[in-house]
């Protein structure tokens, strides 16, 4: 069976599902919305970021104030809905190309939109 995995590849639950179905046999695919090393093998990995996912915040300094994250915050969860249509396209052409018979999003916020917004 072909299966989807839209989700955080950095996330041990999802690395745990996701290696779980890639050790029973099946053609498991990732679509990681972020950057991410995976210790087992899949038939392909593609790094589809949302909600600035793919942005390095080089400057900051470990742990940073929580005015700091709490303003990042504020702004990821307000501006980055406006970032999920661009990854659709990029997703929607990964589920054109490998036709899975299941897609499954873990996480509603921002993997389930986007996965949401690739099938429109």
């Amino acid at each position: 069976m072909k299966i989807l995995f839209v989700a955080d590849g950095r996330s041990p639950i999802a690395l745990n599902w996701i290696r779980h179905f890639a050790g029973q046999g099946d053609e498991v695919y990732l679509a990681s919305t972020f950057a991410c090393n995976v210790d087992f093998p899949l038939k392909r990995l593609e790094i589809t970021p949302v909600a600035f996912s793919s942005v390095k915040k080089a400057g900051d300094k470990p742990g940073g104030s929580s005015r700091t994250l709490g303003l990042r915050t504020v702004l990821r969860q307000w501006l980055g809905p406006l970032t999920i249509f661009r990854s659709a396209r990029k997703l929607r052409a990964l589920i054109r190309e490998i036709k899975p018979d299941i897609i499954h999003a873990l996480r509603v916020p921002y993997e389930g939109m986007l996965t949401a917004a690739a099938l429109r």
